[in-house]
């Protein structure tokens, strides 16, 4: 959606409607080895200042960004440097940034002065967590979404609750979702369509339970709707369903999660608007929901089965394979797949030749982090104006 091993941090990509279109990232824990791809998507924190240039750079000096071990696309494009340090950039909608001010930002700006942060989710609003496990937000808040109990907005970072035990956490639209240590599950924001998943449709400005349950695994929030893992492996999911992205074969929308199939072997997701793909253990790629007509349940992606990490985009998705080789299909327009074209895909196609991409987060943009922890960005970036865009990735600097 940082590091990740990539069965306990999920990245989610997200349309927020037709209204905004921006990523989400579902950020988790690290706590087991899988590949070595997976084991290298992992790390902490960042470096900087506010401004276009980095604490003890000369002005006017442009350098590469980086080292980064945490991506999000969402209103605000948002890193965190190997030095826990966050930085934001993009559009400032109602404070996403987290500067301080309601400013856009063409080039990557310093939040704050805390090193200690470790991982970061985006949406039309921010979301992040540092290294004691402390849960932060800050943008838009007019549906409880930044979980502070009130429902203004912030453009600074605030502190969800006080607990210091979360391990997982996804932004949706208008609503956060996150599970903590001991394995049970939170939500709060916007409920008109049960996004929350606590049996009623009503919003909620402060984290609440969400059953009794003590098994969630990994989560990921779309814009409506949301999907969820036990640590069973069985897959489940909540909220809108008009077409069909729960993926329990209706169109009806659900306020509580319900079971998708009776597989156990679901190891990574992410939510895009009305759609979602999926990973199973044995690396093969799965989707389903909004795909004109649709599909209601999960639908298997080709026959390979070395694919270890996927993030589903406004209206493009990305993924990784096991040797590093990055991968895209969708809606192509601005080039947010990265491929040197600007023509629609239907099926994954290669970007590039490279085989050292660690990290990737699908929104309006793309981002891409490579093993050296460089940063890189393609699609309607951000980088220099409020229009720059580009059709393969660039490397990031400020």
């Amino acid at each position: 959606m940082g590091l990740i091993n990539m069965r306990k941090r999920v990245i989610a990509g997200i349309v927020f409607g037709g209204v905004l279109m921006v990523l989400l990232l579902s950020a988790c824990s690290l706590d087991g080895p899988v590949s070595e791809l997976r084991k290298r998507a992992s790390g902490t924190g960042g470096s900087g200042t506010s401004g276009n240039n980095p604490v003890g750079d000369d002005p006017g000096v442009t350098r590469a960004f980086g080292p980064v071990v945490s991506i999000a696309v969402g209103s605000a494009r948002l890193a965190i440097k190997d030095d826990g340090s966050l930085w934001t950039w993009g559009w400032n909608l109602q404070g996403a940034l987290g500067d301080g001010t309601y400013t856009d930002r063409y080039s990557p700006v310093k939040i704050g002065t805390d090193t200690n942060w470790a991982f970061v989710a985006g949406s039309i609003y921010s979301m992040g967590m540092k290294k004691d496990g402390s849960l932060w937000a800050w943008g838009v808040n007019s549906a409880g979404s930044l979980g502070d109990g009130t429902n203004t907005d912030k453009n600074y970072p605030v502190r969800v609750g006080t607990d210091t035990n979360w391990a997982c956490f996804s932004a949706g639209g208008q609503y956060g979702l996150a599970i903590k240590k001991d394995g049970s599950l939170w939500a709060w924001g916007v409920n008109d369509l049960g996004q929350l998943g606590d049996g009623t449709n009503i919003d909620r400005n402060i984290p609440v339970r969400i059953g009794i349950e003590s098994t969630w695994d990994l989560i990921s929030a779309g814009q409506y709707h949301s999907i969820a893992t036990k640590k069973d492996g069985s897959l489940w999911a909540w909220g809108r369903n008009d077409q069909g992205q729960l993926g329990d074969g209706t169109t009806t929308n659900r306020n509580t999660p319900v079971r998708i199939g009776i597989d156990n072997d679901w190891a990574s997701i992410s939510t895009g608007s009305a759609d979602n793909l999926a990973i199973k253990k044995d690396g093969s790629l799965w989707a389903w929901g909004w795909n004109s007509p649709g599909t209601h349940i999960p639908v298997r992606i080709g026959t390979d089965t070395n694919w270890a990490l996927v993030a589903a985009g406004n209206s493009h998705n990305l993924a990784i394979k096991d040797d590093g080789s990055l991968w895209a299909w969708g809606l192509n327009s601005s080039g947010a797949l990265g491929d040197g074209a600007n023509n629609y895909r239907y099926s994954p196609v290669r970007v590039g030749t490279d085989t050292d991409w660690v990290l990737v987060a699908a929104g309006e943009c793309s981002l891409g982090i490579k093993k050296d922890g460089s940063l890189w960005a393609w699609g309607s970036t951000r980088l220099g104006d409020s229009t720059a865009s580009w059709n393969v990735p660039v490397r990031v600097t400020y």
